[in-house]
């Protein structure tokens, strides 16, 4: 209903600014929701509820079910109990999902001076092991 008002709003603004003619408004209304449009498959998720990104890493460590991945910036702790024949040194790409902006500035402008902790959820996306090394893990592994 939000975006329907604004547009309509943006229509009257166009008008108004080329009062002699219904054309000029026409392609400057033309412009500005194009302009709209773009901006905000830009930057709408970001203000979305989760921020959803993609992020490559190394395996250096494996604990059981769970592994460390050291990515450029950070390392994620993964559960790789659906991937059992991972090892170290595998590259993965994993699936990262944040607070979007909006909810982290609602748990920042917390007034009660509750502590949020940083909530990310990080998933397996793909990895690096063709067929041939699935084939020889699987071979090999000790169970």
């Amino acid at each position: 209903m939000l975006n329907i008002i604004v547009l309509f709003a943006i229509l009257l603004i166009s008008f108004w600014l080329f009062k002699s003619s219904i054309i000029p408004g026409l392609i400057s209304l033309f412009f500005v929701v194009a302009g709209v449009i773009t901006f905000w498959l830009i930057f709408s998720p970001m203000f979305a509820e989760t921020f959803t990104t993609n992020v490559t890493g190394e395996v250096t460590s494996l604990d059981g079910s769970s592994a460390v991945v050291d990515t450029d910036t950070k390392s994620y702790n993964v559960d790789t109990s659906s991937y059992p024949i991972i090892k170290v040194n595998d590259s993965l790409t994993l699936k990262v999902e944040k607070d979007g902006l909006f909810k982290g500035l609602e748990k920042a402008m917390d007034l009660n001076g509750n502590i949020y902790p940083e909530e990310e959820i990080v998933t397996i996306k793909s990895h690096n092991i063709n067929l041939f090394k699935k084939i020889y893990r699987n071979l090999t592994m000790d169970e």
